[in-house]
């Protein structure tokens, strides 16, 4: 039964909405279509919540699988940690098909979180209203879903059933609103909210208090941008995975405002450009993404589509070689789009967030494959010794190792953002180009004192990159230099590992200066050799090890050379 024909009594949903202001009893009454504006694109993409069967209250997130049985309590866990979170964010419902019985049962699920979750109750729900998080999506989920439902006339929602979604949404709206100026603007979570808000408040145009609420989104989303936005344009958590979330919300609340007859759509657009160069600076030749910090590799088909939407010049950029720096988040990106060759240097401080202690690490492709990557993130499981931990950790990228110790960045909050631009130094000599980075916040607990310098000679031309370590301090210590490949067939000689990966081939050759060379792959001790291309996805790469014992400072040399194998 259609939405416009609603079963329920006119005495019945007089009585709902009795009892409230006039702006809400008209809001709450209003039979209008809710959906002025079209819905931005869902946060996380179907593909993740696969095995879901809503029928039999059966819940998939990442490949979690979970049965609930009859009678849902959303503020129980049962499964990993985040999997109560992603349950009350209701992603699954972009697994509606126009199976009759699913979304029936979908439109229940709503309806049923609503009568068990009918006032907020903050200290004792830290899934169903804790979490801003949760909130945001869950309501842009809901009405995502309904507005379709709607628009093709399937729903089966009456209007008792309609007074009580969106009586649940204001309380919801207003919540989300206060939790973000509680919690501050300077994470993805408050861009998050503020779309949720601004999508409700866009598309209704009854909403109580409706002008004096986008007043409000609007001044804490300049706010948002002004303290998350670095200026050369990268969102400060560092991770390109989140400045494309936050890019792709910036963006959407553009459009919608447009879609609306806003004018403040055109207070976003040197934004949206400036962040739009940094994220298309990081599409790879082989439609991958540069995926430093929690990034993920092979969500860059989606991103590469996602910038033909703006207008990027993703697929017109020059074929010689080009350099690009951001000062602010410390990243050099080195291209020869003819040739296939990608080489992005990573010397800028932690991030705020979603961030790998991973200074100096670096990405090279070559011929349009990748040779040394960053790991990736696989799943959010902050447990000790959980695969996580390990992939956010200095030994499981490219950079090195003191004393057995990674870097501790994460002890000096203070330079997880920087206020001016700084390293990497950029700088040519004939056809090289030399970048030139630092890191000095440590190693463990302990190791202050020791720094590390390295400097990357690119020779595009000649496909071949030289790697210069120096490792500043005093005393007797123990160095160790890893660098971790892409999956690929390798073979490892006298003072070199050749790799093979398609039709190129690398050999990376190091100094004899080494006593201790092995290659970690798939190793659980020592812990290396893990590469993770997409969420809830590991695989085994090879990962070289240098290893020794040497008086500081100390300076080592090491050469990737690349070639196209056409037998």
């Amino acid at each position: 039964m259609g939405a416009n024909r609603p079963r329920a009594s006119e005495s019945r949903t007089a009585k709902l909405a009795s009892g409230r202001s006039p702006r809400i009893r008209r809001f709450l009454e209003d039979s209008r279509t809710l959906f002025s504006v079209a819905a931005p694109s869902e946060l996380v993409p179907a593909e993740h919540f696969v095995g879901t069967d809503v029928l039999r209250n059966r819940f998939s997130f990442y490949g979690e699988s979970i049965e609930l049985g009859d009678g849902i309590d959303w503020d129980r866990n049962p499964g990993s940690p985040h999997w109560g979170h992603d349950l009350n964010r209701f992603g699954f419902l972009v697994l509606d098909d126009q199976n009759p019985s699913q979304a029936r049962a979908m439109e229940g699920l709503i309806l049923d979180w609503i009568r068990k979750n009918d006032q907020p109750r903050y200290r004792y729900t830290p899934y169903a209203w804790q979490n801003l998080l949760n909130i945001a999506i869950r309501i842009e989920n809901w009405f995502r879903f309904l507005a379709a439902r709607s628009q093709s006339g399937t729903s089966e929602l009456d209007a008792e059933n309609w007074i009580q979604i969106k009586s649940s949404v204001f309380r919801q709206l207003i919540v989300l609103l206060r939790l973000i100026r509680k919690r501050g603007f300077e994470s993805n979570w408050a861009l998050i909210g503020l779309r949720s808000a601004l999508y409700l408040l866009f598309s209704i145009d009854s909403f109580p208090h409706r002008e004096k609420l986008i007043q409000i989104a609007w001044h804490d989303l300049r706010k948002a941008i002004e303290l998350q936005i670095l200026p050369d344009g990268v969102q400060q958590e560092l991770s390109p995975h989140y400045h494309w979330v936050a890019l792709e919300i910036i963006w959407s609340i553009s459009v919608m405002a447009k879609q609306s007859g806003r004018p403040e759509q055109d207070d976003l657009s040197a934004t949206i450009a400036s962040m739009a160069d940094f994220l298309n600076a990081l599409i790879l030749p082989d439609g991958g993404i540069v995926s430093l910090g929690d990034s993920d590799f092979d969500y860059g088909p989606r991103i590469r589509n996602f910038l033909s939407q703006i207008d990027s010049e993703n697929d017109t950029q020059p074929n010689t070689t080009s350099v690009k720096t951001y000062p602010y988040a410390g990243i050099a990106i080195v291209r020869d789009l003819k040739a296939g060759h990608v080489l992005a240097f990573d010397a800028g401080p932690l991030g705020t967030a979603h961030q790998h202690e991973d200074a100096l690490s670096f990405w090279l492709t070559a011929f349009g494959e990748p040779c040394l990557i960053d790991p990736g993130r696989y799943l959010y499981d902050y447990s000790a010794g959980s695969m996580y931990s390990f992939l956010c950790s200095s030994a499981a990228h490219s950079t090195i190792l003191v004393d057995d110790q990674g870097q501790n960045a994460k002890r000096h909050p203070d330079r997880w953002r920087r206020r001016a631009g700084g390293m990497p130094v950029v700088d040519r000599e004939s056809d090289l180009i030399r970048l030139v980075g630092r890191y000095s916040d440590g190693y463990g607990k302990k190791t202050a004192d020791v720094e590390h310098q390295r400097t990357i000679l690119c020779d595009m031309k000649n496909a071949a990159w030289t790697i210069v370590d120096r490792i500043e301090g005093t005393g007797l210590h123990s160095i160790e230099a890893r660098f971790q490949c892409a999956p690929c067939a390798w073979y490892r000689g006298d003072g070199f590992i050749s790799l093979l990966r398609g039709h190129t081939k690398f050999r990376i050759e190091y100094s004899s200066d080494w006593n201790d060379v092995t290659v970690l792959e798939g190793s659980r001790s020592p812990m290396g050799g893990w590469f993770s291309p997409g969420v809830n996805k590991l695989v085994p790469a090879p990962c070289l090890s240098l290893r020794g014992s040497f008086a500081l400072p100390f300076e080592t040399r090491t050469v990737i050379r690349a070639s196209r194998d056409l037998a």
